[in-house]
Protein backbone atom coordinates (compact mmCIF):
# COMPACT_ATOMS: atom_id res chain seq x y z
CA UNK A 1 0.00 0.00 0.00
CA UNK A 2 0.81 3.43 -0.63
CA UNK A 3 1.96 5.43 2.03
CA UNK A 4 0.04 8.26 3.82
CA UNK A 5 1.38 11.54 4.14
CA UNK A 6 -1.27 13.11 6.75
CA UNK A 7 -0.59 11.99 10.16
CA UNK A 8 -3.04 9.68 11.49
CA UNK A 9 -5.92 10.43 13.69
CA UNK A 10 -5.70 7.03 15.88
CA UNK A 11 -2.26 5.63 16.69
CA UNK A 12 -1.02 2.44 18.51
CA UNK A 13 2.60 2.78 19.12
CA UNK A 14 4.36 -0.59 20.16
CA UNK A 15 1.29 -1.77 22.64
CA UNK A 16 1.20 -4.65 24.49
CA UNK A 17 -0.80 -6.10 27.35
CA UNK A 18 -2.13 -9.08 29.61
CA UNK A 19 -4.18 -9.94 31.96
CA UNK A 20 -3.19 -11.19 35.81
CA UNK A 21 -2.98 -14.60 36.66
CA UNK A 22 -4.22 -15.87 33.86
CA UNK A 23 -7.61 -16.64 33.04
CA UNK A 24 -10.65 -19.20 34.13
CA UNK A 25 -8.83 -21.92 36.32
CA UNK A 26 -5.07 -20.65 35.59
CA UNK A 27 -5.88 -17.37 37.33
CA UNK A 28 -7.62 -19.38 39.92
CA UNK A 29 -4.77 -21.63 40.72
CA UNK A 30 -2.38 -19.63 39.47
CA UNK A 31 0.77 -19.49 41.92
CA UNK A 32 1.99 -16.49 41.13
CA UNK A 33 -0.29 -13.65 41.40
CA UNK A 34 1.50 -11.49 40.48
CA UNK A 35 1.94 -13.56 36.41
CA UNK A 36 0.51 -12.18 33.35
CA UNK A 37 -1.24 -13.84 30.30
CA UNK A 38 0.29 -12.23 27.75
CA UNK A 39 -2.46 -11.17 24.78
CA UNK A 40 -1.42 -8.27 22.87
CA UNK A 41 2.34 -8.01 21.86
CA UNK A 42 4.01 -4.72 20.85
CA UNK A 43 1.17 -3.39 18.37
CA UNK A 44 1.64 -0.91 15.51
CA UNK A 45 -1.24 0.33 14.25
CA UNK A 46 -1.82 3.94 12.42
CA UNK A 47 -5.75 5.27 11.15
CA UNK A 48 -5.96 7.66 8.94
CA UNK A 49 -9.00 10.16 8.76
CA UNK A 50 -11.73 8.89 6.89
CA UNK A 51 -10.46 4.92 6.93
CA UNK A 52 -12.65 2.01 7.14
CA UNK A 53 -9.86 -0.65 8.70
CA UNK A 54 -11.51 -3.83 9.82
CA UNK A 55 -9.39 -5.91 12.15
CA UNK A 56 -9.75 -9.86 11.92
CA UNK A 57 -8.08 -12.90 13.49
CA UNK A 58 -8.16 -16.26 15.71
CA UNK A 59 -11.19 -16.46 18.04
CA UNK A 60 -9.62 -15.69 21.32
CA UNK A 61 -6.86 -13.71 19.90
CA UNK A 62 -7.32 -10.37 21.78
CA UNK A 63 -9.53 -8.53 19.32
CA UNK A 64 -11.87 -7.07 21.92
CA UNK A 65 -8.91 -6.24 24.08
CA UNK A 66 -7.52 -4.29 21.40
CA UNK A 67 -10.72 -2.20 20.85
CA UNK A 68 -11.53 -1.46 24.54
CA UNK A 69 -7.44 -0.22 24.41
CA UNK A 70 -8.21 2.04 21.59
CA UNK A 71 -11.22 3.56 23.14
CA UNK A 72 -9.57 4.01 26.33
CA UNK A 73 -11.38 1.51 28.56
CA UNK A 74 -8.43 -0.23 29.09
CA UNK A 75 -4.76 1.53 29.65
CA UNK A 76 -1.92 -1.11 27.74
CA UNK A 77 0.52 -2.36 30.24
CA UNK A 78 3.30 -1.24 27.51
CA UNK A 79 2.99 1.18 24.70
CA UNK A 80 0.80 4.22 23.93
CA UNK A 81 -2.51 5.03 21.76
CA UNK A 82 -2.70 8.62 20.13
CA UNK A 83 -5.96 10.75 19.40
CA UNK A 84 -5.18 13.43 16.68
CA UNK A 85 -1.39 13.28 18.68
CA UNK A 86 -2.59 13.43 22.22
CA UNK A 87 -2.16 10.53 24.39
CA UNK A 88 -5.33 8.21 25.93
CA UNK A 89 -5.40 8.14 28.88
CA UNK A 90 -9.57 7.37 29.13
CA UNK A 91 -12.65 7.12 27.16
CA UNK A 92 -13.85 10.16 25.49
CA UNK A 93 -16.98 11.21 23.12
CA UNK A 94 -14.76 11.86 19.98
CA UNK A 95 -14.17 7.78 20.41
CA UNK A 96 -17.92 6.37 20.40
CA UNK A 97 -18.01 2.72 21.06
CA UNK A 98 -20.97 0.16 19.62
CA UNK A 99 -21.01 -3.07 21.56
CA UNK A 100 -21.97 -6.34 19.59
CA UNK A 101 -25.41 -5.96 21.87
CA UNK A 102 -27.18 -2.54 21.64
CA UNK A 103 -26.98 -1.92 25.43
CA UNK A 104 -30.43 0.19 25.36
CA UNK A 105 -31.61 1.77 28.24
CA UNK A 106 -35.11 0.23 27.81
CA UNK A 107 -37.31 3.04 29.58
CA UNK A 108 -36.08 5.65 26.87
CA UNK A 109 -37.69 5.80 23.67
CA UNK A 110 -35.75 6.02 20.07
CA UNK A 111 -35.11 9.38 20.14
CA UNK A 112 -34.45 9.43 23.77
CA UNK A 113 -32.05 6.93 23.57
CA UNK A 114 -30.28 8.53 20.20
CA UNK A 115 -30.20 11.72 22.42
CA UNK A 116 -28.79 10.82 25.46
CA UNK A 117 -25.12 11.25 24.74
CA UNK A 118 -25.41 15.61 23.86
CA UNK A 119 -28.07 15.88 26.70
CA UNK A 120 -25.62 13.92 29.23
CA UNK A 121 -23.03 16.69 28.46
CA UNK A 122 -25.45 19.27 29.06
CA UNK A 123 -26.20 20.37 25.25
CA UNK A 124 -29.00 22.38 24.76
CA UNK A 125 -32.18 20.70 22.66
CA UNK A 126 -31.83 23.71 20.04
CA UNK A 127 -28.20 22.30 19.46
CA UNK A 128 -28.65 18.65 19.64
CA UNK A 129 -32.39 17.95 17.57
CA UNK A 130 -31.74 18.70 13.88
CA UNK A 131 -28.80 16.04 14.41
CA UNK A 132 -30.84 13.39 16.08
CA UNK A 133 -33.97 14.25 12.87
CA UNK A 134 -31.00 13.75 10.51
CA UNK A 135 -29.51 10.79 12.73
CA UNK A 136 -33.21 8.97 12.71
CA UNK A 137 -34.04 9.82 8.91
CA UNK A 138 -30.15 8.15 8.33
CA UNK A 139 -30.72 4.91 10.58
CA UNK A 140 -34.35 4.91 8.69
CA UNK A 141 -36.47 4.90 11.87
CA UNK A 142 -38.13 8.46 11.81
CA UNK A 143 -41.30 6.26 11.78
CA UNK A 144 -40.26 4.62 15.39
CA UNK A 145 -38.91 7.95 17.04
CA UNK A 146 -41.55 6.89 20.45
CA UNK A 147 -40.80 3.18 20.49
CA UNK A 148 -39.11 1.50 23.54
CA UNK A 149 -36.41 -0.70 22.33
CA UNK A 150 -38.62 -3.69 23.44
CA UNK A 151 -41.19 -3.08 20.57
CA UNK A 152 -37.77 -3.26 17.74
CA UNK A 153 -35.96 -5.96 15.57
CA UNK A 154 -32.55 -6.65 16.65
CA UNK A 155 -31.60 -4.98 13.45
CA UNK A 156 -33.38 -1.55 14.63
CA UNK A 157 -32.06 -1.88 18.13
CA UNK A 158 -28.45 -2.11 16.53
CA UNK A 159 -29.28 0.98 13.86
CA UNK A 160 -30.48 2.75 17.05
CA UNK A 161 -27.14 1.80 18.68
CA UNK A 162 -24.94 3.16 15.87
CA UNK A 163 -27.00 6.49 15.69
CA UNK A 164 -26.35 7.12 19.69
CA UNK A 165 -22.74 6.38 18.94
CA UNK A 166 -22.63 8.90 15.92
CA UNK A 167 -25.03 11.89 18.06
CA UNK A 168 -22.00 12.34 19.99
CA UNK A 169 -20.46 13.48 16.92
CA UNK A 170 -17.39 11.34 17.00
CA UNK A 171 -14.17 11.69 14.72
CA UNK A 172 -13.78 8.00 15.30
CA UNK A 173 -16.10 5.23 15.50
CA UNK A 174 -14.93 2.29 17.06
CA UNK A 175 -16.98 -1.19 16.64
CA UNK A 176 -16.98 -4.65 18.16
CA UNK A 177 -18.59 -7.05 17.07
CA UNK A 178 -22.00 -4.74 15.94
CA UNK A 179 -23.62 -7.49 13.83
CA UNK A 180 -22.61 -10.72 15.09
CA UNK A 181 -26.19 -11.08 17.25
CA UNK A 182 -27.71 -10.59 14.42
CA UNK A 183 -29.72 -13.36 12.09
CA UNK A 184 -27.90 -13.77 8.37
CA UNK A 185 -30.15 -11.69 5.88
CA UNK A 186 -30.40 -9.20 8.94
CA UNK A 187 -26.71 -9.12 9.13
CA UNK A 188 -26.12 -9.13 5.25
CA UNK A 189 -28.83 -6.01 4.86
CA UNK A 190 -26.91 -4.19 7.97
CA UNK A 191 -23.55 -4.31 6.33
CA UNK A 192 -24.87 -2.48 3.42
CA UNK A 193 -26.30 0.10 5.78
CA UNK A 194 -23.11 0.64 7.84
CA UNK A 195 -20.89 1.43 4.73
CA UNK A 196 -23.75 3.42 3.88
CA UNK A 197 -23.46 5.47 7.10
CA UNK A 198 -19.95 5.45 6.53
CA UNK A 199 -20.09 6.97 2.89
CA UNK A 200 -22.44 9.63 4.01
CA UNK A 201 -21.18 10.45 7.36
CA UNK A 202 -17.10 10.53 6.28
CA UNK A 203 -16.37 9.17 9.86
CA UNK A 204 -13.11 7.42 10.54
CA UNK A 205 -14.08 3.60 11.81
CA UNK A 206 -12.16 0.76 13.60
CA UNK A 207 -14.15 -2.55 13.38
CA UNK A 208 -13.44 -6.14 14.56
CA UNK A 209 -15.18 -8.49 13.29
CA UNK A 210 -14.85 -12.65 13.35
CA UNK A 211 -16.09 -12.67 9.26
CA UNK A 212 -13.29 -11.99 6.60
CA UNK A 213 -15.83 -11.55 4.16
CA UNK A 214 -17.74 -9.17 5.89
CA UNK A 215 -14.19 -7.29 6.77
CA UNK A 216 -13.36 -7.05 3.40
CA UNK A 217 -16.56 -6.14 2.05
CA UNK A 218 -17.06 -3.23 4.72
CA UNK A 219 -13.29 -1.82 4.63
CA UNK A 220 -10.44 -0.31 2.85
CA UNK A 221 -8.13 -1.74 5.36
CA UNK A 222 -8.14 -5.40 6.58
CA UNK A 223 -5.78 -5.93 9.91
CA UNK A 224 -5.02 -9.48 10.33
CA UNK A 225 -3.65 -10.64 14.13
CA UNK A 226 -2.03 -13.63 14.78
CA UNK A 227 -2.80 -15.77 17.34
CA UNK A 228 -2.77 -15.26 21.34
CA UNK A 229 -0.82 -12.70 22.17
CA UNK A 230 -2.14 -10.55 19.05
CA UNK A 231 0.44 -9.46 16.85
CA UNK A 232 -0.33 -7.47 13.40
CA UNK A 233 0.48 -10.37 10.76
CA UNK A 234 -0.32 -8.44 7.99
CA UNK A 235 -2.36 -5.74 6.10
CA UNK A 236 -4.39 -5.92 3.11
CA UNK A 237 -6.00 -2.91 1.01
CA UNK A 238 -9.99 -3.99 0.11
CA UNK A 239 -10.54 -1.62 -2.78
CA UNK A 240 -12.63 -3.68 -4.23
CA UNK A 241 -15.72 -1.93 -6.89
CA UNK A 242 -18.73 -3.77 -8.66
CA UNK A 243 -18.43 -0.80 -11.66
CA UNK A 244 -14.48 0.08 -11.32
CA UNK A 245 -15.59 3.41 -10.31
CA UNK A 246 -15.34 2.77 -6.43
CA UNK A 247 -18.94 1.27 -6.14
CA UNK A 248 -19.31 -1.53 -3.89
CA UNK A 249 -22.55 -3.92 -4.27
CA UNK A 250 -23.25 -7.59 -3.22
CA UNK A 251 -21.88 -9.13 -6.14
CA UNK A 252 -18.51 -8.02 -5.30
CA UNK A 253 -18.54 -10.77 -2.82
CA UNK A 254 -18.86 -13.54 -5.82
CA UNK A 255 -15.79 -11.68 -7.97
CA UNK A 256 -12.35 -13.73 -8.06
CA UNK A 257 -10.13 -11.05 -6.34
CA UNK A 258 -12.46 -10.70 -3.42
CA UNK A 259 -12.52 -14.26 -2.96
CA UNK A 260 -8.62 -14.94 -3.93
CA UNK A 261 -7.69 -11.79 -1.01
CA UNK A 262 -10.79 -14.27 1.19
CA UNK A 263 -8.80 -16.98 0.88
CA UNK A 264 -5.69 -15.27 1.37
CA UNK A 265 -6.59 -13.80 5.00
CA UNK A 266 -7.82 -17.29 6.06
CA UNK A 267 -4.80 -18.83 5.54
CA UNK A 268 -3.46 -16.00 7.61
CA UNK A 269 -5.67 -17.28 10.19
CA UNK A 270 -5.65 -20.70 9.87
CA UNK A 271 -1.94 -20.81 10.21
CA UNK A 272 -2.16 -19.49 13.54
CA UNK A 273 -3.21 -22.24 16.88
CA UNK A 274 -5.27 -19.78 19.11
CA UNK A 275 -5.08 -20.89 22.79
CA UNK A 276 -8.96 -20.73 22.82
CA UNK A 277 -11.24 -18.49 24.72
CA UNK A 278 -12.75 -15.20 23.49
CA UNK A 279 -10.91 -12.24 25.25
Amino acid sequence: MQPRIEPPVLEARSVSHGYAGGLGRRRLFARTPSARLPVIESVDLCVHRGDFVAIVGPSGCGKTTLIRILAGLIQPDHGQVLDCGVAVTGADHNRSLVFQHPHLFPWLTVEQNIAFGPRHRGTVRGDYQPLVEELLSLVGLEGFRTALPQQLSGGMKQRVSLARALANRPHILLLDEPLGALDALTRERMQDELRTLWRRTGCTVVLITHSVEEALYLANRVVVLSGRPARILTEIGATFSSNGHGARGREVKSSREFLTVREEVLEHIWSEQPAGGSI
